[in-house]
């Protein structure tokens, strides 16, 4: 991502969360940019979930580092349904590090992203469409602004869900 970016970090990477691994991946990688005297300022992290089932999101708004019981829901991004990760603290100490933050995107917003990354020439599963959807709720609240420059991961495509989002989108068109 850095070289693909011309050897420059981004301000800002949102990525689907479930269990937190890219979240840890992405800390790790840019420890050793920093180490290795590469880059002086590291991205902000937003861990992206679903609101159907964001134990994160419900850690980051209680002001924890461990789990907090909410009530899962299933959720169209189902590739990030995690209803206790296991690497909590871990995971939401990479995102305070960063000075990021969690987000939850309701189902709504997720199909929305999918349409409008659709309409963009991305053909992305819901799970992966939660990145845009954060996106467009970091930008509306101010928590980013549109001339910073931000990474949005978008995990998986939207082969692995056809059915799905034929689906989504139907309904979509139904109202």
């Amino acid at each position: 991502m850095w070289e693909q970016l011309g050897f420059r970090t981004p301000d800002n990477i949102l990525v689907p969360t479930g269990y937190g691994s890219n979240i840890l991946g992405l800390e790790r990688g840019f420890d050793e940019l920093e180490r290795s005297g590469e880059i002086t300022i590291r991205p902000r992290f937003f861990a992206v979930q679903a609101a159907n089932c964001a134990a994160f999101a419900a850690a980051w708004s209680a002001g924890e580092d461990r789990f907090v019981p909410f009530a899962p829901r299933p959720t169209v991004a189902d590739g990030i349904a995690t209803p206790k990760p296991v690497r909590f603290a871990e995971v939401l100490r990479a995102v305070r590090r960063s000075r990021g933050g969690v987000v939850a995107v309701a189902e709504e917003e997720i199909a929305l992203a999918l349409t409008e990354l659709g309409r963009l020439g991305l053909f992305v599963e819901p799970t992966a469409a939660t990145a845009g959807a954060g996106l467009t709720c970091l930008l509306r609240d101010g928590a980013i602004l549109p001339d910073q420059p931000t990474v949005v991961v978008l995990t998986g495509s939207g082969l692995k869900a056809a059915d799905r989002i034929g689906e989504l989108l139907a309904i979509g068109n139904a109202e």
